[in-house]
């Protein structure tokens, strides 16, 4: 709690940085166009007219600050152009000001009240030479100034784009997040379903939008090629910030009539009589990949203090940062086509520093996207993760040397500083641990790792229902790795992991303590965390607890039945608690747990078993396919001496589990999920609320959130908190 606060407040400073910054390179730059332009287009015209001073330019204003006729020739054109605006001519005096430091709107009154007695015309010079200095000041070119004025007006309108759809798509998703953890502290102080979530609207927005898939029934499941499918609500957010980025790309771009492109050329630096859209949608693409830039590197964060603000998962905000960064990777390839398409030297660009770097960006993050593909995600996910970051670090420096030029590299100090807070923020967590500290590990069977934690720093570490961990197991070969699993319980004296024995480090600790004829040891291991917002004062204020849960998905749930018991907070409530397994051997593996759960009279204990006709528990009967076809064929020839280890487990027989749990109820076959939901829901009482959490397999979620959102319409007088505790990315 206390990382997320200093996050908080660390990341606000940074994002108030960034927005002083685009505020102090612009001078409030998203009224630019009404400030500045007037000034810039007087500079452009009387510069263009006649020269006062030998090295006067339209970009230096020293002539106009130093020299009286100088001065007198400029100031006539503001104040001749806002005659009647006393806006306007503030703002011309302002801008002045700001070229001309120490000068006060008083010397520029005077400059006007004196050069009125002196203007004259070009046609009144004998002579007149516009590349000769001249010591009388002369009458601006009305059709001069107005091609000038509409030339600086196109640019400093582009330039308060940038700034305001950049400053939106950051305002967007602060008043969602707003929203959200307004709701938050609403349900925390136990008022959300007094004004929010009792009628039909919400009931409606529950099933249809909130939890509801954007296609077909499967969320935690990925289709083949586009991996997760986000929720409808996740979607109606991404596609709104898709659609307000694109809008801001390209919204209010526009070319010059002819009539003043042909007398603009030169003006401003942005004449001429080709198109002016490329450069425009170049600067504005650029601009507002800078703010997404920080809201890509913001939701990546396992330490994103707006997992604290809203109480939403993580799986959510990586689903928001893939989206962004998408964005992100696309305006920086639309700001490099459009430079492209409008005529830049690329050949003298290329020697250019900044130039070479901005490629070094536009690359790395054009293969980040590329190599974020799913099914490369999915099948080497080591492989992704590490290159992944590489590539990121590249396009963070590529982005930052490319705006020293223009000195904007200050939008990039947000990302940094998010980014490097988090990685210390995991260390600090890792350190709240106790560091690296050996704990025992035990191997159940084959199919499952068991993680008893007694040596750890009890008096800051604190666990809570629904908080996960990244463990950091301590082997040569996989040390580097940490992976995120549930926490199964914890108490005063020790924290309980299990996991199931996959691919990737699980397999490497079992076959480590296989090889040495191990079923437990003491590992070296690291605890980063606790992350996750726990929902448990949510669900402690709801009459009827469901829990289904299926293989070591039950850690979540199981937790928080737990801290109920251990608090003395279950008088009074209806539960149910499903577990659905594949074998006998998984009970083993949680005897202790469900007898604490069975042994309480209003909790009722189900338990699923698929292969339910097994006789014995023994390793070699028990293994579950699935998982133990990952271990190699070494684990098969020490199989018979890591059962003669665990002897106790092969002695338990189906009817020695159902007599040691008695108050356990054993099903045979899969759990009919449908007919179990709405029968479930159906015997609670009218005008109560209802708690229904899952975690388990992702088909398994999936078919339980279509279940119970199938009947959360049909529950008029009662009120429905889903909770997902599994987490997928």
């Amino acid at each position: 709690m206390k990382s997320f606060k200093l996050y908080g407040i660390i990341a606000v400073l940074l994002s108030a940085l960034q927005i002083a910054h685009a505020a102090q390179s612009f001078d409030l730059s998203w009224t630019r166009a009404y400030k500045k332009t007037l000034g810039a287009a007087c500079k452009s015209t009387v510069t263009g007219t006649a020269m006062y001073c030998t090295k006067d330019s339209t970009k230096s204003y020293s002539c106009q600050c130093n020299d009286v006729v100088g001065m007198g020739a400029y100031v006539y054109c503001g104040y001749t152009e806002s005659e009647g605006d006393s806006g306007s001519r503030k703002h011309f005096q302002d801008y002045f000001i700001s070229k001309c430091p120490g000068l006060t709107r008083q010397e520029i009154e005077d400059s006007y009240n004196n050069v009125t007695k002196y203007i004259t015309t070009t046609s009144q010079i004998k002579d007149f030479n516009a590349s000769v200095p001249i010591r009388i000041p002369v009458k601006y070119s009305e059709a001069t100034y107005k091609s000038a004025y509409a030339s600086s007006y196109q640019s400093n309108i582009n330039m308060d784009y940038c700034i305001i759809f950049g400053a939106s798509l950051i305002g967007y998703w602060a008043a969602i997040f707003a929203v959200f953890a307004i709701y938050r502290a609403l349900e925390e102080m136990n008022l959300s379903d007094k004004y929010v979530n009792n009628n039909r609207v919400f009931k409606f927005l529950q099933s249809q939008v909130i939890f509801k898939s954007f296609i077909g029934r499967k969320h935690k499941s990925p289709y083949k090629f586009l991996g997760y499918v986000p929720v409808t609500l996740d979607v109606i957010f991404i596609v709104g910030f898709v659609v307000l980025d694109i809008a801001g790309c390209f919204a209010g771009i526009y070319d010059l009539p002819a009539s003043l492109k042909s007398t603009s050329s030169g003006h401003h630096g942005h004449g001429g009589s080709g198109s002016a859209k490329p450069r425009l949608i170049g600067i504005r693409t650029g601009y507002i990949a800078n703010f997404t830039i920080n809201l890509t590197f913001l939701f990546a964060g396992r330490n994103n203090f707006l997992l604290w603000c809203t109480g939403w998962n993580f799986q959510s905000f990586i689903t928001y940062h893939k989206w962004v960064s998408r964005m992100t990777v696309f305006n920086v390839l639309a700001h490099a086509i459009a430079y492209y398409i409008n005529g830049s030297n690329t050949a003298r660009n290329l020697a250019l520093e900044y130039y070479r770097w901005g490629i070094v960006a536009a690359i790395a993050g054009s293969a980040i996207y590329l190599q974020a593909y799913f099914p490369l995600r999915k099948y080497a996910y080591e492989i992704f993760l590490y290159v992944h970051i590489i590539l990121a670090l590249f396009f963070l420096v590529g982005s930052w040397y490319h705006l020293v030029r223009f000195r904007l590299q200050y939008y990039v100090f947000a990302s940094i500083g998010a980014w490097a807070l988090d990685r210390l923020l995991r260390i600090v967590r890792i350190l709240n641990f106790g560091g690296v500290r050996k704990n025992n590990v035990s191997l159940i069977n084959n199919e499952y790792l068991v993680l008893t934690v007694k040596n750890y720093n009890k008096a800051t570490f604190k666990a809570k229902p629904g908080n996960f961990v990244f463990i950091y197991f301590g082997l040569w070969n996989c040390f580097w790795q940490s992976h995120p699993f549930t926490i199964l319980s914890a108490d005063s004296e020790k924290l309980k992991v299990i996991t199931s024995i996959k691919k990737g480090c699980t397999k490497t600790v079992a076959q480590y303590l296989i090889k040495r004829n191990l079923v437990s040891m003491d590992i070296p291991l690291a605890f980063e965390g606790p992350y996750g917002t726990s929902k448990e004062r949510i669900v402690n204020r709801d009459q009827n607890i469901l829990m289904y849960s299926t293989n070591t998905g039950v850690a979540g749930p199981y937790h928080y039945l737990k801290s109920f018991i251990d608090k003395g907070l279950i008088q009074n409530k209806s539960i149910k608690f499903y577990w659905c397994i594949r074998n006998w051997s998984s009970v083993y593996a949680l005897q202790e747990e469900l007898k604490n759960l069975s042994f309480q009279s209003n909790i009722n204990v189900i338990v699923y078993i698929s292969q339910y006709d097994e006789a014995k528990l023994s390793s070699e009967s028990n293994k579950s396919q699935s998982e133990t076809d990952t271990l190699d064929h070494e684990k098969n020839n020490t199989e018979e001496k890591l059962t003669d280890c665990s002897s106790s487990n092969a002695s338990l027989t189906m009817g020695s589990i159902q007599t040691l749990l008695p108050d356990v109820e054993f099903r045979a076959g899969r759990m009919p999920v449908y007919e179990t939901v709405a029968s479930d829901l159906d015997e609670c009482l009218e005008n109560t609320n209802v708690t229904v959490m899952t975690c388990g397999h992702s088909d398994f979620c999936d078919n339980l959130r279509d279940a119970v959102l199938k009947n959360i319409p049909k529950q008029k007088t009662k009120n429905v908190h889903y909770i997902d505790e599994l987490q997928l990315w």
